[in-house]
């Protein structure tokens, strides 16, 4: 998915574009804290393992949850990946699906739910930090040393998801 990202996201100082649209992050970060508060995670009864990012875009969360996979299969483990499904990543699930199987569902936790059917082991959710509707057992956080956290801002104001301090729930 090809998308704009604009210049003053990954400068250390704070532009005029980012207080101007501060206001904006401000007003997203406060409806996504409502709805996390409204969703309680369910724990799943085999391991999930959640591979995301903080930062707008790729930081290589795909090719990690790929060598996590290899890893576990080392393991004599039964994986899976689940993923949200999304028409515009098909490239991802494509590479995904030359090393296991993929469920793919609207909601991540319906496809926990297929793959628990067919005797899975372990999940590996490919960006899914921001879900809360799932209990994560063990979440690794991807960056990219070039980009790492931009002007420290969320979106629009800046390239982060989500705040900084979110890492604390981070692995």
């Amino acid at each position: 998915m090809n998308f704009f990202k604009p210049r003053f996201w990954d400068k250390k100082q704070i532009s005029a574009y980012s207080i101007f649209l501060l206001p904006i992050s401000l007003i997203i970060q406060f409806f996504g804290k409502i709805r996390n508060l409204s969703t309680s995670g369910k724990k799943f009864s085999i391991p999930v393992i959640c591979v995301g990012n903080i930062y707008l875009g790729g930081t290589g969360k795909t090719p990690i949850c790929i060598e996590l996979n290899s890893i576990l299969k080392n393991l004599n483990k039964k994986t899976v990946y689940i993923r949200k499904k999304h028409d515009a990543y098909e490239d991802e699930k494509k590479l995904l699906e030359q090393s296991g199987p993929v469920y793919e569902r609207s909601k991540r936790a319906e496809a926990l739910n297929d793959a628990l059917k067919n005797k899975f082991e372990v999940a590996i959710l490919d960006d899914g930090f921001q879900d809360f509707s799932i209990k994560k057992d063990f979440s690794i956080v991807c960056f990219i040393e070039k980009q790492w956290i931009g002007n420290e801002l969320t979106i629009p104001s800046g390239p982060l998801r989500e705040k900084i301090s979110s890492l604390k729930r981070a692995d």
